[in-house]
């Protein structure tokens, strides 16, 4: 894609690489391959986070989901204990993946950003969403990190979604520890109940458009 390889030869010539986090790239190929999975790919991009410190992955009013996997066989997901705490009236969804390397099936980051920005060509704007999401991959790391892959038919099989409310959690009273910042947790999603997706999907246009209408 001309605009996504005249950016990598600019940096290539003025920038300072930095080393990315093995979390981030799983972290970024989650996202991509939910919205790449999702109905409406251009709707997706849209409700897709300005910046990666926003609380959620995605967002429609009150209504989120937020993306995690891991390479192990549990589910277990590191939360923030901002994360784990909405606020009145929010509804947070959950999407749990299981991911493996890719070997016979394979996508990578690359692929997946390929796929996405096709789906939103002549979309200036959402274009230019997708390319600052993917920047700091593209700006810090090597071809071999883009083109780090995951097995799309296991995590596709593994993709199981969770209501917040159901997800086992610090108490709310650590926010208030004097002297305590930034508190983060391991929660073992398997100790939760699967959303139901018939419901959920009722209730917001962002849930019928990323979440499935059946359990896989």
């Amino acid at each position: 894609i001309d605009i996504y390889n005249k950016m990598r030869n600019l940096i290539e010539m003025f920038g300072i690489k930095k080393k990315i986090s093995d979390d981030f790239i799983q972290g970024l190929w989650a996202e991509l391959f939910l919205i790449y999975s999702s109905i409406n790919i251009p709707q997706s991009v849209e409700d897709w986070h300005e910046n990666t410190n926003d609380k959620y992955d995605f967002g429609k009013k009150d209504n989120f989901i937020e993306v995690k996997s891991t390479k192990g066989d549990e589910r277990k997901h590191r939360l923030s204990l901002k994360q784990a705490y909405n606020d009145l009236g929010q509804t947070v969804i959950f999407a749990s993946f299981i991911l493996k390397e890719g070997r016979e099936n394979k996508l990578s980051i690359n692929d997946l950003y390929n796929k996405i920005y096709n789906k939103i060509l002549g979309n200036e704007k959402l274009i230019n969403k997708l390319i600052s999401q993917v920047y700091p991959l593209i700006s810090n790391s090597s071809d071999s990190q883009l083109n780090r892959s995951f097995d799309p038919v296991i995590a596709k099989e593994s993709l199981k979604f969770y209501d917040l409310d159901e997800i086992p959690k610090l108490p709310e009273s650590d926010f208030f520890i004097q002297g305590v910042t930034d508190v983060s947790f391991t929660a073992h999603f398997g100790f939760s109940n699967e959303i139901d997706y018939k419901e959920i999907r009722k209730k917001s246009k962002i849930f019928k458009n990323i979440i499935p209408s059946k359990k896989r």
